[in-house]
């Protein structure tokens, strides 16, 4: 979960339907993104841009929003938070279907990112999307650097994503 408003949100929507579920919690506290949702749908537009999305969840999408905040000349990329991934909701994919290139960013390896699920949904909706997944490689790991070590380590970099961002 990104931030304690969604946290209540989803806390406030488990109570009133009880069902089953798995939560990650960070572990620090995240400022707020944006409000402008329904927590119903899944998912919420954190900062709207152009022609490119990112799409990432979590301790991920303060990153990515960090990152366009402090850098110039990358474009106005889209960011969406996908805080409910399964199942996908419908109208998810009708959004990012209509920009020109959507980038999944997820520290998860990549068969199990979230891209490799909704992009078989997204390339049925849009054959035509150009897209590029930044996740973790199908590879163990041997040491635990800590997260933000993991993610450099994999190449989720900051550079990584600007250089997806940048239109060629």
């Amino acid at each position: 979960m990104s931030d304690a408003p969604l946290v209540k949100s989803l806390t406030n929507h488990l109570l009133d339907n009880p069902t089953f579920c798995f939560v990650r919690l960070d572990r620090s506290p995240s400022r707020e993104l944006s409000t402008d949702y329904e927590f119903i749908d899944g998912f919420r537009r954190v900062r709207a841009g152009k022609s490119t999305c990112l799409v990432s969840h979590g301790y991920l999408v303060h990153k990515i929003d960090d990152l366009i905040d402090s850098s110039s000349n990358i474009g106005e990329p889209s960011i969406y938070d996908l805080f409910w991934s399964k199942p996908i909701p419908d109208n998810f994919i009708n959004v990012i279907s209509k920009y020109d290139k959507v980038v999944f960013v997820d520290e998860q390896i990549e068969s199990s990112s979230i891209g490799s699920f909704i992009l078989p949904r997204l390339l049925k909706a849009n054959g035509r999307i150009e897209f590029e997944m930044i996740c973790l490689a199908e590879e163990y790991m041997f040491e635990n650097s800590g997260r933000d070590g993991l993610i450099k380590e994999a190449g989720i970099t900051d550079e990584a994503i600007k250089k997806s961002i940048i239109q060629k």
